[in-house]
């Protein structure tokens, strides 16, 4: 629960009224963290539960919303040795979750997270064809 804690404090930090400059600061490192989390695998195994997610919200946290459901992802199709389980097509619950996050991102905060966008939106396409592939029409 420490790394979620941790998550929520970086990210308050940016729904203070402040200058543009320094929220853009702000910004950055808040992303610069979540990288550093992502690269020394000091993650918490919490952060593999879907609730992990309830406690971020798309539209303010969006930089930890779009890290932690990327974990979540990655995590799925580690597990699933597939780069497209079922819980990533729609109806899986990381389809839901990133439905969520696509109708409700922070643009300002996502467009610092350019590889992580890149890669969520690539795994919405390959699920999208592989669903339209699975159903007869």
């Amino acid at each position: 629960m420490a790394l979620i804690s941790d998550l929520l404090s970086a990210s308050a930090h940016l729904q203070t009224s402040m200058p543009s400059d320094e929220y853009e600061r702000r910004i950055r490192e808040l992303v610069d963290y979540c990288k550093r989390l992502s690269s020394t695998k000091t993650l918490d195994t919490s952060i593999h539960e879907e609730s992990f997610l309830d406690y971020l919200d798309p539209s303010n946290d969006s930089i930890a919303y779009l890290f932690v459901l990327g974990v979540q992802v990655q995590r799925a199709q580690e597990l699933s040795g597939n780069n497209c389980p079922a819980d990533i097509r729609p109806g899986g619950k990381l389809w839901a979750r990133t439905a969520q996050f696509l109708t409700r991102f922070d643009r300002i905060q996502v467009r610092h997270n350019g590889k992580e966008w890149r890669q969520l939106l690539e795994i919405v396409a390959q699920a999208s064809q592989a669903a339209s592939k699975a159903s007869p029409l």
